[in-house]
């Protein structure tokens, strides 16, 4: 008898009906008795693997859907050459997703097998290589690369995750993949994934509410006005502070949550530490300077009034919080008939900016979307003009932001 170690497999439910059952129960038997007396005998090795605490539970529940209850029982199974062969057999959308591949006879390009990982032989460094040279900026490129390795695994195998997302988060993962296809087409000459690719986000409703933001739009002053007027008249006290603070500052939600945390250095004089730097100016705006990277965010400084600035540092953390701003952002919906969301106050600071003297490079630097050359120019050599631009900004749109500071 061959007595090469055999690892029984997860898959196999061992039992056959008819006579022959006794006789397969009683060979699984013995063949599991024989294995634990091989296992005994051989030499282990330990290997680990660390994944994030909030990680534990999608882990899992994926080895569930492939069968195991365990990451001893996948390894074996790998090791046997049983797996990834069964991959999602108890997963419906991994399922569907081989019909479709079958369907259209979508097959990995090596093997010429029906793979539910086939898009994985393209490697991210060639989509990234093919990406670059087809955007002006190579922040662009970089984008799109991040938000396909983030969700080209669930894009394809668990794509109801995808559905409760932002519009925002939607249109980049869509355009990713879209992308995607149309490199695997170059590189492999095989067009059914492109319209696999459109398929599917049809299918889940990924482009759901996110067409409009394709068409161009006016920017009215008036209407801008308007809205900001009814914003700043309808809540006062700690929520017009930090009402007020987002429109003025521009910041996002989690940067707004930062700089009421952080602490704050008083050396002004070139210091290189990861605390704010504030800079206080004589027409009574500040400059916080945040210098924050998360993910391929960045966060250079802002400018808003002192008076304010202030105010908000003293606001109690739970109103800063995302919870908070969660329930103005469905107040401001509720307000402005869904025309107003709290992240469109972000947006009317970048057009009050662009329209002002610092014009689209200056609106870039307080953005955080200009390249660290550019802030560090700004804020050592034009952030005087910056400052006069910021109040004569929103004069324009009929706002005195001085003024809003001390309601």
């Amino acid at each position: 008898m061959d007595d090469k170690l055999h690892v029984i497999s997860p898959f196999d439910n061992g039992l056959e009906s008819g006579s022959n059952h006794n006789d397969k129960r009683l060979l699984n038997l013995k063949q599991f008795q024989r294995q634990e007396k091989l296992l005994k005998k051989a030499k282990w090795l330990k290997k680990s693997v660390s994944i994030r605490e909030q990680d534990d539970s999608i882990l899992t529940n994926r080895l569930a859907e492939d069968g195991f209850e365990n990451l001893n029982q996948m390894v074996n199974a790998y090791l046997s050459g049983e797996f990834p062969k069964h991959q999602g057999v108890g997963n419906p959308q991994v399922r569907k997703l081989i019909d479709r591949l079958r369907a259209r006879d979508i097959v990995d390009p090596i093997t010429k097998d029906i793979s539910v990982d086939f898009y994985h032989r393209l490697t991210v460094d060639r989509f990234y290589e093919w990406l670059t040279p087809r955007y002006k900026k190579q922040r662009s490129a970089t984008t799109l690369k991040n938000y396909y390795v983030r969700w080209m695994d669930i894009f394809w195998k668990d794509p109801e995750l995808i559905k409760g997302l932002s519009e925002d988060v939607r249109a980049y993962i869509c355009d990713a993949m879209r992308r995607f296809a149309e490199c695997w087409n170059q590189t492999y000459s095989d067009p059914e994934v492109k319209v696999l690719v459109n398929e599917w986000i049809e299918r889940y409703e990924f482009n759901r509410g996110i067409a409009y933001k394709k068409r161009t739009r006016a920017v009215d002053k008036k209407f801008i006005e308007y809205k900001l007027r009814l914003l700043f008249d309808t809540y006062k006290g700690n929520m017009g502070i930090l009402v007020r603070f987002a429109a003025f500052s521009g910041l996002r939600g989690t940067e707004i949550d930062y700089v009421r945390e952080h602490d704050i250095c008083s050396n002004l004089g070139a210091c290189t530490c990861n605390k704010i730097h504030v800079e206080n100016k004589d027409n009574g705006l500040s400059i916080i300077h945040i210098n924050r990277d998360f993910g391929n965010k960045h966060c250079w400084f802002t400018i808003v009034p002192t008076k304010l600035w202030e105010q908000f540092r003293v606001l109690p953390k739970e109103m800063t919080d995302y919870s908070t701003r969660k329930i103005l952002h469905q107040s401001f919906m509720n307000l402005t008939n869904n025309q107003v969301s709290f992240m469109t106050l972000r947006k009317y600071h970048y057009n009050v900016n662009r329209q002002s003297e610092m014009r689209e490079p200056g609106a870039e630097v307080l953005a955080g979307r200009a390249n660290s050359t550019s802030a560090i120019h700004y804020s050592m050599h034009m952030i005087d003009m910056m400052t006069k631009a910021t109040i004569d900004g929103w004069k324009s749109f009929g706002i005195d932001i001085l003024e809003e500071a001390n309601q």
